[in-house]
């Protein structure tokens, strides 16, 4: 089955707009100074990686009142990188859960997310855990 050329350049600007997003989290800090701007440039960030508006709202808060405790200056822009990772573990710690897969056989399992989000690498990783455990 060929593609035809319009489905090939629509995946590709959808992998180059993830790309986009991925790099503005990742770089974001790099050789900026910690002002306004930054932050309202990390929230829209973190809202255009699909973080939700509610999420977004929580961490921005907890950001601005962990630098305002802290007094961080203008050139303390990686310390926030370590306050915004902190704030999403502390997040997600909340929606980790043990999962037993001796209580129902078979188990199924539902994997949902956007695409290039990482599900079938996700789904590799479990596999590989499950089988290693001693599971099939």
């Amino acid at each position: 089955m060929s593609q035809d050329s319009s489905s090939v350049g629509w995946f590709s600007r959808l992998k180059s707009g993830l790309a986009k997003t991925r790099t503005g989290l990742v770089n974001l800090f790099t050789g900026r100074k910690l002002d306004e701007a930054l932050l309202e440039q990390l929230e829209e960030q973190l809202i255009m990686a699909d973080c939700g508006v509610a999420a977004t709202e929580h961490l921005m808060v907890r950001l601005r009142k962990e630098i305002k405790r802290q007094n961080l200056g203008e050139n303390d822009g990686e310390q926030v990188k370590i306050l915004l990772r902190d704030a999403l573990t502390d997040l997600l710690r909340p929606l980790e859960v043990s999962f037993d897969l001796q209580r129902i056989k078979p188990t199924v399992m539902m994997v949902v997310g956007v695409n290039g989000a990482g599900k079938t690498t996700s789904i590799g990783k479990l596999a590989q855990h499950f089988v290693a455990s001693g599971h099939s």
